[in-house]
């Protein structure tokens, strides 16, 4: 069951992911980034959220998101951000 449940959180966090940096009005850093596919309306305490190891994310997104050198994370191509914004996914 456990498992069951951390395969849903994961696949939740890596759907929110490049929705989060298209959307984002500035570039994002890990620890920013964690905070922002984890937290959910109705949250009160950020403090106690098991934020998820961002650099293993980015690994598993296979090629669409990216961290540059000075450890923002974006997304790999601007069409990637093009193609969530016409589509609508959110």
């Amino acid at each position: 069951m456990f498992n069951r449940i951390s395969s849903q959180r994961l696949a939740s966090m890596l759907a929110k992911l490049p929705i989060a940096l298209a959307t984002a009005r500035t570039l994002l850093s890990t620890g920013s980034l964690a905070y922002a596919i984890t937290i959910k309306q109705g949250d009160d305490d950020i403090g106690e959220l098991a934020l998820p190891d961002v650099r293993h994310l980015v690994s598993v997104c296979a090629g669409l998101v990216v961290i540059d050198l000075s450890g923002h994370i974006r997304l790999a191509h601007e069409t990637i951000g093009d193609y969530i914004a016409k589509t609508g996914l959110e």
